[in-house]
């Protein structure tokens, strides 16, 4: 009859699921479903997002819990107090979202009492205050809970140093300081203000940092705990007053001339018995971390990363010329050849050196008009050779410069915090024109010298060949002979 069992019975038609009125009821249903769902996945995840910078969900509270037993670095391990989400036993630090049984306060303090450490004592005394607390700190911002805690007063701690103190922690004297400070208040750069727009900082508090980083091993964060800012604020302080002090280098850093050539060779005369010398030249390592890229051309002899500083000294241990940052495989001869000052000496060499000075060099150097280095001993010197090489020991005043440069800012010992390349070399630069407004204001502080190594450097493959060029050399050394 072709008429449906269900249409017999009833008189109407079946809906089935290919029917669209069905469809369009079930697709109703559904999203109805699906919206009373969502807008209770997103009430519940409202509840436990921590509102604030770097929007997270909230550590969700689990406890309590108490201390079983205590664990290096910091680390407690602690079981599970009655019943309730979370694992039976695990292990946390101080900041876990974990609460700690109050209970165990008492543990706590028996930790501290039976602790012979000062600084241990203050972190029992710290745990077991924040045991103490109510779940309820759990929900303090993370800001609040990572801050570390700052110096408000450092500055005013150091003005009330005395002097030996002073010196031992600036490397410097206080009068030297004070006038670095005179002058960078003159300066146009020490306007620094925060970014969160706090007060400016002041010129003395920003030279304070920058000396007592460079005297010191600190790191910047440790440098930002001292003088109570952060850390971005201590590097930009440390960089900002960098560029100043090479911006006002070349008024200590220079080439002598006229009357300040005349008494550099007098004093050389005096010292060395050699006639025309206005300095000498050598060179120094500064240890680095290993670079990102060809890494392997800064690993040096001694088997460090480093990068090469070449200083040409006068008489009296003050930098007339610097040039830093080459890699610490690099020769002593190589890098001069690579220096600013090799090309200046090329191309106007009757400026630099008048009336036919020169400055003295070690055997690393090439024999040059302007630079005479000691006779390389393969051995077979006669008394004459010898005896110029002593005299023309030039390495002993340059090492002593590096000894005191070194001895009195420590930062020299590692730079484990950079690895820009000329971020240190703005530092060493700085460090060398601080070394000699030392020299210049008769800073009489004492420091405990780094004696330099007077090893060699490893004779290049061409040598020989260059050795050929000695002609000023021996005219020196025939004059030296006539004399004694």
């Amino acid at each position: 009859m072709g008429i449906a069992p269900f249409k017999i019975l009833t008189g109407l038609n079946m809906r089935t699921s290919d029917s669209p009125e069905l469809l369009t009821m079930l697709d109703e249903v559904e999203v109805e479903e699906l919206n009373t769902q969502r807008e209770l996945v997103r009430q519940e995840a409202k509840e436990n997002i921590k509102f604030g910078v770097g929007l997270r969900l909230r550590p969700k509270y689990l406890g309590p819990y108490k201390i079983v037993a205590q664990l290096p670095h910091g680390r407690y391990k602690v079981g599970k107090v009655g019943v309730h989400e979370g694992p039976n036993k695990t292990a946390v630090t101080c900041k876990g979202c974990i609460d700690v049984d109050c209970g165990d306060v008492e543990l706590l303090g028996t930790m501290c009492r039976n602790s012979n450490n000062e600084v241990v004592k203050e972190i029992f005394t710290i745990l077991a205050s924040l045991a103490a607390e109510s779940s309820s700190s759990s929900e303090d911002s993370e800001q609040e809970q990572i801050e570390q805690p700052k110096c408000s007063n450092f500055v005013d701690t150091i003005d009330n140093f005395g002097d030996e103190d002073f010196k031992s922690h600036f490397r410097l004297s206080r009068t030297t300081l004070d006038y670095l400070i005179g002058r960078y208040e003159e300066s146009e750069q020490n306007r620094f203000a925060t970014k969160s727009g706090k007060a400016k900082i002041p010129a003395k508090t920003m030279m304070y940092m920058y000396v007592w980083y460079l005297s010191n091993t600190i790191t910047y964060r440790q440098l930002a705990v001292l003088f109570g800012v952060t850390k971005s604020t201590a590097w930009a302080i440390v960089r900002r007053v960098v560029a100043w002090v090479i911006s006002i280098g070349h008024e200590f850093v220079k080439w002598p001339t006229g009357d300040a050539l005349e008494e550099t060779t007098r004093k050389f005369l005096q010292r060395k018995q050699i006639p025309g010398v206005i300095g000498a030249i050598n060179c120094t390592h500064i240890t680095i971390n290993a670079q990102i890229k060809d890494k392997h051309i800064y690993f040096d002899r001694k088997r460090n990363y480093s990068v090469v500083v070449q200083a040409i000294v006068d008489a009296d241990k003050k930098f007339i010329d610097i040039f830093c940052g080459e890699p610490g495989s690099y020769h002593d001869s190589r890098v001069l050849k690579r220096s600013a000052f090799y090309r200046k000496a090329k191309n106007n060499m009757e400026s630099l050196f008048p009336n036919s000075t020169f400055i003295l060099g070690d055997s690393a150097y090439p024999c040059r008009n302007y630079l005479i280095p000691v006779f390389k001993d393969y051995g077979s010197l006669t008394p004459n050779q010898i005896s110029f090489n002593k005299t023309n020991s030039s390495s002993i005043v340059v090492e002593n410069a590096f000894g005191a440069l070194k001895g009195r800012f420590r930062r020299f010992l590692k730079f484990t915090e950079h690895r820009n390349l000329c971020a240190i070399s703005n530092l060493v630069a700085s460090a060398c024109i601080m070394h000699n407004i030392c020299i210049i204001t008769n800073d009489d502080t004492i420091i405990d010298p780094q004696i330099e190594s007077a090893d060699p450097e490893p004779e290049p493959a061409n040598e020989l060949a260059r050795e050929a060029s000695g002609d000023r050399r021996n005219q020196l050394l025939t004059v030296l002979t006539r004399r004694n």
